[in-house]
């Protein structure tokens, strides 16, 4: 492969790979708050509506550092609480 082709292919793939994190995101952020959080916060997201925190305060409100919520420390992996987050903060 020449050094463009190459460069072409890396750029095509990152890409990809963005596209692939978001819709991970996307669907396993609202899987895990439908399982998880809706009991409380509901089906409109009652307290976490477009959440605007970023993921050092979200990780400290998941791992109990908030009178409002209960302790989930250990509960998550840190991918489900990356997209537990994401899903958060995107806009409805």
């Amino acid at each position: 492969m020449m050094p463009r082709e190459i460069f072409k292919t890396i750029f095509v793939l990152t890409a990809l790979s963005g596209i692939v994190f978001t819709a991970y995101a996307d669907d396993t952020g609202r899987d895990l708050y439908d399982e998880f959080c809706q009991r409380c916060h509901g089906d409109d997201k009652e307290g976490v509506a477009n959440y605007k925190g970023d993921l050092a305060d979200f990780v400290d409100r998941m791992n109990g550092n908030t009178q409002n919520m209960p302790d989930f420390t250990d509960f998550f992996y840190d991918d489900e609480v990356v997209a537990l987050h994401e899903y958060l903060t995107q806009a409805d």
